[in-house]
């Protein structure tokens, strides 16, 4: 086994996604140096954490979660950028796995029933090649061994890039951005929501009243990075 995970490091290098450094064999993601530097939230401990208060009277969530800051100029969010940017979804799964991993062993779960990444306007989706946050969600889904559902909701509108947007604008391009597909297949279950990075909140926001609109259900909310 162990000549075996050798002869596939050479021709398929499994490297460390922050440093580069080649992962021995008990080391997934991030080496050993790395990962121990991972500028990790920890908001799965804290119920009221600063995740969860963006959607405070805005939208009803049960929980939110994020795995790490995303600080300008830090390795991590060069990370998210990579996988994001520079066409490598396998890097997403990767850290979706991860996430899960970890919170596995903490002992935190969520009883949630299906899992459901935000979903790209279908033109962004086809220039970028991939949904980054679907690639995340089907590390979380295989990990825990729970359902992936990718058409529960569609992005009905085009929007503009968030990312040089203020607070309010960021709410006004996204409102009603979303459209609720499989209403039935939702009544009465509790969705785990999924993207890259929570900023401001306002597209996991306008995506979460969206499935709202199915009977009974309850949404929860899970990124890999925080933007303060």
């Amino acid at each position: 086994m162990k000549t075996l995970h050798t002869l596939r490091s050479l021709f398929f290098p499994n490297n460390c996604l922050m440093c580069g450094t080649l992962l021995a064999n008990q080391e997934d993601c991030f080496c050993l140096h790395c990962a121990a530097k991972l500028p990790r939230t920890h908001f799965h401990r804290q119920p009221g954490n600063p995740a969860e208060q963006l959607f405070y009277g805005k939208c009803d969530i049960e929980r939110a979660v994020s795995f790490c800051y995303f600080e300008k100029g830090s390795r991590f969010r060069k990370v998210i950028h990579q996988f994001k940017y520079n066409d490598s979804p396998r890097t997403a799964f990767r850290l979706g796995a991860f996430y899960a991993q970890e919170l596995s062993r903490t002992h935190w779960q969520l009883p949630v029933d299906l899992i459901h990444p935000v979903p790209l306007h279908w033109s962004k989706q086809l220039k970028r090649g991939y949904n980054q946050s679907e690639w995340i969600a089907r590390g979380l889904a295989k990990t825990w061994q729970k359902p992936l559902h990718t058409h529960i909701t569609r992005k009905q509108l085009s929007t503009t890039s968030q990312t040089r947007k203020s607070l309010y604008d960021r709410y006004l391009n996204t409102q009603g951005s979303f459209r609720l597909c499989e209403p039935t297949l939702l009544t009465g279950k509790h969705i785990l929501l999924v993207d890259d990075v929570l900023t401001s909140g306002s597209t996991l926001e306008a995506c979460a009243h969206a499935i709202h609109q199915a009977a009974g259900v309850k949404i929860s909310i899970l990124t890999l990075g925080f933007a303060e």
